[in-house]
């Protein structure tokens, strides 16, 4: 039998109870679970929010699941996570729009190794719980506001406040002071601090994890796709360590190459400057042999004494406000769309291959082996149908969902009209090439247009190469079989005559002679046919009356 949780230390026993929050009362705490899973939305508009998300959310869960149980390519679960990952995302946008035009920069890293200590020493407040076993156990967002606050969104993706004390006490040790886990019920908190210093930042606090803790498996895959949908990475690692563990070596290996990363050793203060430099040296050949590629590993503290330490990793925040665009939620909507449309394409070209194959087979198999092998073409026909009919109803289901989507980002004030494929490729780290192409055709050679990606100025020689295929496109494109075609061109009118003309027999030779032969022969079938015998039968004709007068004469005599 499960023990029953032990009771909260009281503030006197504690001796860090001048450091630790003010922990709410049994009510209190009552209070925050029964907001944590209410399920009404605060007003008309979080309602029409919240109406609009459980359409998306049933067009997933029925119809695409549906879908996907008649024809999937073989990748489908990973793109149905990503639906539900995505869905969730928004979910927490919506519910705070303040997120759009920031740049998101995840600070992720293993359990307790500092993560909430680094983002309170860079904003110079304490706006993050740091207490014993010190680690959030739901991601945090940390944001300019115009006023502090906190609030969270709970089970049902509703918006809730939540005050200091409570928010502190959203710890992994929750269970273990409070006797409840309020924190698995939240999906995500946001932190608004009005002296934030990067404006058009945004800093989300991903779950710590500890490898091999089946609890804390659940974290590591939290922090993945948190980790994956920010725009840069800040990776902390306690320097004490000296190098950096296989666990966060496979984490770093699955997040997207061009996605600039940071690695941040923390504690800094607890080790001589001598072997700053020799653990910053060691962690860099680690990532070297790993072919993992980071802007820079970067010690620092959160100690004041140690405060310039923090100034490269500032700076660098700042550059990286360079990397904020609005909300791409729509993009990877329609990434994921294009994902299984692709993988049917591909399923369905496969079967027509099949078919072209069996077809020839049919024409070199003897007539006895028909029945044995109509079968399988018209099995291969049936797969290469159905994919076809998945796909039209796909487009379908697309639409839909993307016009839902547009009423909602309409409801919350941000347009997420559907993008085209082409916007969905990337050219700098931006994805918006389209839009990139048509402010370069507008500008003379050499120059960089206004809407570039940063990453485009420093590259001259792929600027001039988007000109000169810009030209390439002007161009009248030459048909590649141009010489085919043209003798084509010349023949057909030939060829046409040619059908045009009464078409003379293959074979007329025969023909005629049998013409030519017809009358003769009809002529002779109309003359009396000569019997076969004729000569005897005339012989005997002449010797009957010469035998007959001779029987009369024998005959007569006595």
């Amino acid at each position: 039998m499960q023990a029953s949780p032990s009771p909260s230390p009281s503030p006197s026993s504690d001796s860090n109870s001048d450091s630790a929050p003010a922990e709410p009362d049994r009510a209190a705490r009552l209070h925050l679970l029964a907001r944590a899973t209410d399920p009404l939305p605060a007003s008309a508009l979080e309602q029409q929010r919240h109406d609009g998300i459980e359409r998306l959310r049933k067009l997933l869960e029925t119809d695409l699941l549906a879908l996907s149980r008649r024809a999937s390519p073989d990748d489908f679960a990973d793109i149905y996570l990503g639906f539900l990952a995505e869905i969730e995302r928004f979910a927490a946008f919506c519910a705070y729009p303040e997120l759009s035009g920031r740049a998101l920069v995840a600070v992720g890293g293993g359990f307790s190794v500092g993560k909430s200590s680094l983002l309170n020493a860079l904003i110079g407040a304490s706006v993050l719980p740091v207490q014993i076993d010190p680690t959030t156990t739901l991601p945090a967002y940390v944001l300019a506001a115009p006023t502090d606050g906190v609030c969270a969104l709970n089970l049902y993706a509703q918006r809730i406040e939540l005050n200091a004390a409570e928010f502190a006490s959203l710890t992994h040790d929750e269970r273990e002071r409070h006797g409840t886990q309020i924190g698995r019920l939240l999906q995500a908190a946001f932190v608004g601090r009005s002296t934030f210093p990067w404006p058009r930042l945004a800093f989300i606090d991903t779950p710590g994890f500890r490898a091999g803790t089946l609890g804390t498996q659940a974290d590591a895959a939290r922090a993945q796709m948190q980790l994956d949908a920010a725009q840069a990475v800040l990776w902390v690692l306690p320097i004490k360590q000296g190098t950096v563990p296989e666990t966060d070596l496979a984490l770093l290996a699955r997040l997207r190459p061009e996605q600039p990363k940071l690695i941040v050793l923390s504690g800094a203060d607890l080790v001589p400057e001598a072997d700053r430099e020799r653990i910053v040296a060691q962690v860099q050949q680690v990532l070297r042999t790993r072919n993992l590629a980071v802007q820079a590993v970067l010690p620092v503290s959160r100690q004041p004494k140690y405060r310039a330490l923090l100034e490269p990793l500032a700076a660098q925040l700042e550059s990286w406000q360079a990397l904020a665009h609005d909300a791409r939620f729509a993009h990877r909507f329609k990434a994921l769309f294009v994902r299984y449309a692709r993988g049917l394409q591909a399923e369905r070209q496969a079967a027509e291959l099949e078919r072209h194959h069996l077809n020839r087979l049919l024409t070199l198999v003897p007539e006895a082996a028909l029945p044995d092998a109509l079968p399988l073409r018209q099995a291969a026909d049936a797969r290469s149908q159905l994919r076809a009919a998945v796909l039209t109803e796909l487009d379908t289901l697309r639409n839909r969902f993307f016009t839902e989507l547009a009423q909602i980002g309409q409801a919350v004030g941000v347009a997420l009209p559907q993008p085209h494929e082409i916007d969905l490729i990337d050219i700098g780290g931006e994805p918006r090439l389209r839009a990139y192409l048509a402010a370069l055709a507008q500008q003379p050679a050499g120059a960089t247009p206004a809407s570039a990606p940063a990453s485009a100025a420093a590259h001259a020689s792929q600027i001039q190469a988007l000109h000169r295929a810009l030209h390439v496109l002007r161009q009248p494109a030459a048909p590649t079989h141009a010489p085919g075609l043209l003798r084509r061109q010349r023949l057909a009118p030939t060829a046409l005559a040619a059908l045009r003309q009464p078409a003379t027999p293959t074979h007329a030779p025969r023909l005629l002679r049998r013409q030519r032969l017809a009358p003769t022969a009809l002529a002779a079938l109309r003359q009396s046919a000569a019997p076969t015998h004729a000569p005897g039968l005339l012989r005997r004709q002449r010797l009957a009356p010469t035998a007959l007068s001779v029987l009369q004469t024998q005959g007569a005599a006595p």
